[in-house]
This record gives structure tokens, sequence and C-alpha cells, in this order.
């Protein structure tokens, strides 16, 4: 009797039997269940100051009676199989004591505290406001003192840097001196561009010297991607062909170690050959794929997850390069070479993945120690997420300008002087509004402006070119809706450049995936947590331009085309 309890349920709103009510057993009513055990029927709960007199007929005032009722739930095993579990209880938990979060907007003339297990000064702040008074506050026993005295923390000093800069930007465009270029939709890619266009470490003069930032100190921003989350449905997994994966290794690393990979075994160092006489080896496996009548297309080979340092984003793309690779290697081999270290890096790793010098996986993590030596906030280990966008943006980073810019008008032939551009074979998409990757690669190349033109006065267009049209373009998905166009064509002075689709990557319920399309057309379906092998969907002439935007409940992030 008189133990403190709280409702868990809305029992009755009418009689102040709310969730999170508060108040003190009364007393009780019980039977005894099938097993012979006792069993609680009703708990009466006299509720402790509720906002009205709350009169039962035969209850003493503000007593009320908590029935005992069941609850179902539905659990799904690791098997598939799904059971119902049906429970009976009165749904009131004890109330010695609660959490910060559970204490928020509540008042307690006598509120202790316990502080020492508090992380943040928000969770201090919390606690001690509960009480009307300092009188009223009774501290337990010693806490951090620095938790409230020690300055702003790292997340709490960024939000304030990228608010001042969202000012800034704010500020820029009422006044008109913000480029027509600065457009995105979200705050991080926003200040993306902005920096950009200022530099990484620009930092306008309002800002409080507290939170000025530097190169010893430097302002990181990185790409996020909008994501829905969402129930994963049954997944049929392709049993045909599966392979077995040896999980030998037992040993355990040590917390925080980066893992360091072999990058080939020293045995096979002499069977480096020449591209052409690698391209006979790829040749001949393809057309040993394809020896039994019974299969109809080649299974890509994709990557398995690394369930210690998630590795979904690096399985996704990967797993798309190395398929565009595997179409022409001598041709690819050259042109990933020449567009990036970490391209150039892949391409050795896929030569002797051929040679069986080294595995898939062995790869892929070599590469992305690479990624996280050089940029490690961005390529984390662990369990934190990377972006699919950024890896992309890294892997095919090229200092080289290819693109440039010139202001044409709409109606005479008037042109103005050519300006470079570093325009890339990666192509962002900043807004929502977006309907194709059509439209998308037309805002990309085509920007209005608000000038003039000097000689007839009509609008003048800023027209993006590039110097030698890539064989490769990725595009961020710009929007969720986004239909996908199965070829794409751009145009040069010369000629019209048209390219096909060859994989998208999806992302949702923090975890990427992909669909990977070869030569015949065939579209496959690979996520990494189900193995190395890829299930076959269907040809691309089956799939809509809408039904490929969306993957299993994932949406789209990133579109990959190549030239024919």
């Amino acid at each position: 009797m008189g133990m403190p309890v709280m409702l868990r349920n809305n029992v009755a709103t009418e009689c102040c039997m709310t969730k999170g009510a508060e108040g003190t057993v009364a007393g009780w009513q019980a039977s005894i269940g099938k097993q012979g055990k006792p069993m609680l029927d009703t708990l009466f709960v006299k509720l402790t100051n509720p906002p009205k007199l709350v009169q039962i007929e035969g209850l003493p005032p503000n007593v009320v009676p908590i029935t005992r009722c069941s609850t179902k739930t539905v659990c799904k095993l690791w098997n598939d199989d799904v059971i119902t579990i049906s429970r009976n209880q009165v749904l009131v938990l004890p109330n010695f004591a609660m959490t910060d979060y559970s204490a928020q907007g509540r008042t307690r003339p006598d509120n202790v505290v316990e502080l020492n297990n508090c992380k943040t000064h928000q969770s201090y702040y919390t606690c001690l406001s509960r009480s009307t008074t300092a009188d009223g506050t009774i501290i337990l026993q010693g806490f951090d003192s620095s938790k409230i005295t020690g300055g702003a923390p790292g997340y709490l000093r960024q939000e304030f840097r990228e608010l001042e800069i969202l000012d800034y930007i704010s500020k820029m465009r009422y006044q008109g001196t913000l480029p027509i270029n600065i457009d995105g939709h979200r705050c991080n890619t926003l200040i993306l561009q902005f920096q950009s266009w200022k530099g990484a470490n620009h930092v306008p003069e309002e800002v409080h010297p507290s939170i000025r930032w530097s190169t010893a100190h430097p302002f990181i921003m990185q790409e996020r991607i909008d994501v829905s989350w969402h129930i994963p449905k049954n997944i049929k997994v392709n049993k045909v062909g599966t392979e077995k994966v040896n999980h030998s290794n037992t040993s355990i690393t040590a917390k925080g170690s980066i893992p360091i990979y072999q990058i080939q075994d020293e045995s096979n160092v002499g069977k480096k050959c020449k591209l052409e006489e690698l391209a006979d080896v790829v040749s001949k496996k393809q057309k040993q794929k394809q020896s039994n009548e019974d299969i109809v297309y080649s299974t890509p080979k994709g990557l398995i997850w690394d369930g210690e340092d998630y590795s979904c984003t690096y399985d996704a793309l990967f797993s798309i390069l190395h398929n565009i690779w595997l179409s022409d290697p001598t041709t690819w081999s050259e042109t990933f070479t020449n567009t990036s270290q970490f391209l150039e890096y892949l391409t050795n790793g896929f030569q002797d993945m051929e040679l069986e010098n080294i595995t898939f996986e062995q790869l892929r993590n070599n590469v992305r120690q690479l990624l996280h030596h050089e940029f490690e906030n961005m390529f984390p280990y662990g369990h934190r997420g990377t972006s699919v966008v950024e890896l992309a943006t890294k892997v095919f980073s090229n200092n080289a300008l290819n693109t440039f810019t010139q202001l044409e008008c709409v109606n005479c032939q008037f042109s103005g002087e050519p300006e470079p551009d570093s325009l890339a074979c990666i192509i962002f998409g900043y807004s929502h509004e977006i309907t194709s990757v059509r439209e998308q690669l037309r805002k990309a190349f085509v920007h209005h402006t608000r000038m003039s033109c000097h000689k007839c006065l009509s609008p003048l267009q800023q027209l993006t070119y590039y110097h030698q049209t890539p064989r490769i373009l990725l595009l961020s998905a710009g929007g969720p809706s986004i239909s996908v166009n199965k070829s794409i064509k751009i145009r040069t002075s010369n000629q019209s450049h048209v390219f096909k689709l060859k994989g998208i990557v999806y992302h949702g319920g923090v975890h990427f995936t992909s669909r990977i399309i070869i030569n015949n057309n065939a579209v496959w379906y690979h996520d990494g947590q189900l193995g190395p092998n890829c299930q076959f969907e269907n040809e691309l002439s089956d799939f809509s331009e809408t039904d490929l935007n969306s993957c299993g409940g994932r949406k789209i992030s990133l579109i990959i085309y190549t030239q024919d």
C-alpha cells in the first residue's frame, strides 16, 4: 500500500486516467490464475494532484480502478516465422524515480535529483528546473560541474556556425549579391555550395569570436541524404549458386583500431599480365559462366557486407563499378586510371581479382582504408554511416577542369567569353521539384540569369559545356520521386553522346543496396547482407522509369550512366 506508480495507458481521459498520470497504490483485487498462482485483476490508484476532482461511485475521492488488459505483440523470428504473443497485466509502472526525459514538463515541490550520470548540460537543466524553488531541490551526490561551465559542446558550436552561415547567405540573397548557383534546398547542401564558392575557411565578419573557425579549427560540413524509415518486407533470397563464406578468423580487434588488410598474396606477384591478356581471361570466365544452358544470364558478382564496420555504401558503389569494368577491361582500365588515384587503385584491384591475387572484400577494405586515412570524419569505421554521394565524389575527384561556362542570348547570336568551370562527371540534384534525370541535366547545364543582352535586351542564359565528354556520369538523385531515364543524350558542338543506365544505388533504413544493369540489359539486385551473388529481377525494358526510383522500400540516391 502507498507505493508510487505511474499510469502507462490512456484508460479514461475524462477521469484523469491518462498516460503519465502519477499516484499511489490504494488497494487491489486478485484471483487465482490457470497456473494456480495469484493474479492481479484490478489495481486501485489514488491520483496525485489531478487536474480536477475525480469521484467514482463506491470509491474514495481521486481513487480510480485500473483493470488488467491483454496486449498482443506480433514477433518475426530469424527464420521468418511469425508468432503472436499475448500478455495480460495492469498497465502501470513503479514510480520511485524517472529519467530526465520522462520528467520533462513536470513540476515537483520537492525535487530529488541525481546528476552524476547526466551526460549533457540539457540533462542538467531538465533535472534542476523541475523544482519551483532552490530550497526544494535536493542533489543526492556530487556531479561534474564542467558539464554546465565548460563551454558549448562541439555539436552545439557546429549548429551555431551553420546558423551564422545561413544568416549570411540570407542577407546576401536579400541584397541580390548571392550567385544564382547557390540554390540548395537543404541547409547542409546550401552551406557546402557556399563553401565551394567562398572557401572552407571563409568566416563572415559578424561571427562571434568564440565560434569562429580557421585552418587549425576547421568548420566541416557533410552532405547527408534524406531517407524515409520503413519496416522491411519479406525478402526471398535466391538460393541458386550461393557460396559459403569462410568465417574462420575469430580474432577480436581492439576498440577504435583501424584494420590493415593484405593487398595481395606475395606468392602470386608473378601473375601480372598485360591488359590485352587480362581481357582474354575475363572473356573466358564469362563464357564459362554461361556454359549451363539453364542459366540465361551470367550472375554479376557483388560484395559481402561487413557487419563489424558497416560497408554497405562501398558495397553498392564498388559492385556497380566492377561490373562496368568487366564489360570492357581494357577501355575502362584506361578511363579509370586517368580519372583519379582512387579509381586507379580500384582498377589495379579489379585486375588482381581476375588473377585471383586478391578478393573483392580485401580490395574494398584497402580502398576504404585509404579514404579513411585522408578523410577520417567522412569515411569512419564502426557503425557510423557514410554518404554514397560523398564516396562517389571523392573516388571520382579530379582537379583538372573539364568544363567551361558561357553566357548566351536566347534571341540573338551574342555569346560571352568562356569561363572555366568545375562541373565534373558527378552532377548534383538540389531541388525536390526535379521530375526526371533529363530535367536534372538541363538544370545542371542551363542556368537562367537575371542579366540581359546588351544588344537586344533579351535574357541571357549561362550554358555549361564539356571540353571532353566523360565516358561515365553519376547523378545524385534530385528528389525521391525522380523518373530514371534508361538512356540520356548530351549534345556537344560536334555530336551527340548517348549514355545508358548501368547502375542505381538506393538508401533507406540506414542501409544501401543497388541495382546493376549489365550489357544485355538484364537488371540484377544486390544487397551485401544477402551475400555476394546478385538476384535477377527482370529485363530493363520491363521496368517503367518510375519503377526504378525505389527498390524494396528504399529511395534512389545515386544513378550511374556510361557511354556506349
